[in-house]
């Protein structure tokens, strides 16, 4: 109905958060890589994949253990990107833990290192690939980057006011990228902002969601739709949400129903050959409970 979420999954990958999710059409899985365990410096390195009934674990060297990376699939070159992150255990990083600036690449046989000089930043970064000029479009702090498969470019340094814990997606239908949210400082943010490739414009909405930040959004092309989920009011995780939106290029509509319970620093991926919207994980507050369960949005 498109208006339903399920349990599919308890178990899997150990609860985390500050991870890094896409669908890989080509090999009809989803990859699931690194995040962060709980105290300490107990970061992962490791990579799963779903296949729509069982998560398994993919041996295999890859990326360094990070947390507050990102990724997507970029159709055109057969291959998931993933992007930065950090090793620190808080987000404000410091001189032993620099953030990191490389780029890798996954295709069906394992991961490769592919750049070293992409944007740096140990706070959280956001990814979304438009096919339809087939770059990777990244938004950290106040900037706008492109990655066209052989470097990143700096597109644009107007448009949002600076913030973290925002989230990106691509509207495959109307051609541009949607950013939600996130936090300017300790303020939660409530606005919506399109990339058309050359500039941001930002939408106005007469209902748009409660400000929030470290939400999920991920756009599903069946029904023509970008669909938020979830996020905190602060950035401690008081105000944790578990609420369903969707956003047609106009208007915002809650959607109302039963699904995951409340979380944040999750994350969301569309499964194309299955037509369903894939959740995974987060914290259910400010707690140091870590999620890992699996849900869809059929």
């Amino acid at each position: 109905t498109g208006e339903q979420w399920v349990l599919r999954s308890m178990g899997g990958p150990p609860g985390r958060i500050h991870f890094a999710m896409a669908h890989d059409p080509a090999r009809s899985e989803i990859v699931l890589n690194g995040g962060y365990r709980g105290s300490g410096l107990s970061l992962f390195a490791d990579t799963w994949r779903w296949n729509g009934e069982n998560w398994t674990e993919i041996p295999g060297g890859g990326p360094t253990a990070r947390r507050l990376h990102a990724m997507a699939f970029d159709p055109s070159r057969d291959r998931l990107i993933l992007h930065g992150g950090t090793t620190a255990n808080v987000e404000s990083g410091g001189s032993n833990f620099p953030p990191l600036s490389d780029t890798w690449a996954r295709t069906g046989t394992g991961w490769q290192l592919v750049d070293t000089l992409g944007p740096a930043t140990s706070a959280p970064s956001a990814l979304s690939l438009d096919d339809a000029r087939l770059v990777s479009v990244g938004f950290v702090g106040s900037t706008t980057w492109e990655w066209d498969g052989q470097s990143w470019d700096i597109r644009a340094t107007t448009g949002p006011p600076t913030r973290t814990g925002h989230a990106l997606a691509y509207d495959s239908v109307r051609g541009v990228v949607t950013l939600f949210g996130g936090f300017a400082g300790t303020t939660a943010l409530n606005d919506t902002w399109e990339w058309d490739g050359a500039a941001w414009l930002e939408r106005s909405a007469l209902t748009p969601p409660p400000a929030r930040g470290y939400h999920a959004l991920v756009f599903d092309p069946s029904r023509s739709r970008t669909v938020l989920f979830g996020g905190a009011t602060s950035t401690s995780g008081s105000g944790t949400r578990n609420d369903t939106w969707t956003w047609d290029g106009v208007n915002w509509a809650n959607v109302v129903g039963a699904g995951p319970g409340v979380r944040w620093l999750h994350a969301m991926t569309y499964a194309e050959d299955r037509r369903v919207i894939v959740l995974h994980g987060g914290q259910s507050g400010s707690g140091s409970t870590r999620l890992d369960d699996l849900w869809e949005w059929n």
